[in-house]
Formats: C-alpha cells, sequence, structure tokens
C-alpha cells in the first residue's frame, strides 16, 4: 500500500520549483508572505525527510520523496539567499 501518492508529490514538487522560479523572475512572494513560505518549505522537507526513513516504501516511491526533498530544501535555501540579498 502505498502512503504518499507519486503523481501527488511530483506535482508538489513542480509547484515548489514553479514558485521559487516565478519569484526569482517577478518577485512575486511579498515579504509578509516569505517567513510562511519558508516555514511551509521547511515542513515539506521535515515531512520528506521522516517519509524517507520511516515509511517503507518502493524504490521509485524513495526516488520521488527524496526529489521532493531535494528541491524542498534547494527552495528553502534559495528563499533564505534571496531574502537577505533583498534586506
Amino acid at each position: 500500500m502505498t502512503v504518499l501518492s507519486v503523481p501527488v508529490l511530483v506535482a508538489l514538487g513542480w509547484a515548489i520549483a514553479g514558485l521559487v522560479w516565478w519569484d526569482r523572475r517577478r518577485h512575486v512572494i511579498t515579504p509578509a508572505q516569505r517567513p510562511w513560505t519558508m516555514a511551509g518549505m521547511a515542513l515539506v522537507s521535515l515531512a520528506m525527510l521522516l517519509a524517507i526513513t520511516a515509511v517503507p516504501a518502493a524504490p521509485l516511491d524513495l526516488v520521488v520523496r527524496t526529489g521532493v526533498l531535494v528541491v524542498s530544501s534547494w527552495a528553502l535555501w534559495t528563499l533564505a539567499r534571496s531574502d537577505a540579498a533583498r534586506s
């Protein structure tokens, strides 16, 4: 039984990458939204880390979870770096 749906995780990864790409081009995340967005990325990273370590899954599921972990961690780092540059 798959606990986390692979298509949903792939869509989540694309949504995170798209949000960061859009923000880097158009600066759409306001200063008031930035901490909440960063907290959301940290929660996604933590959830994927826990899912990788604690929930048994097929190899494809583990690859997708690892991809989402990498993308969410990259997004958190990118948002933090751009926040420091904008300040």
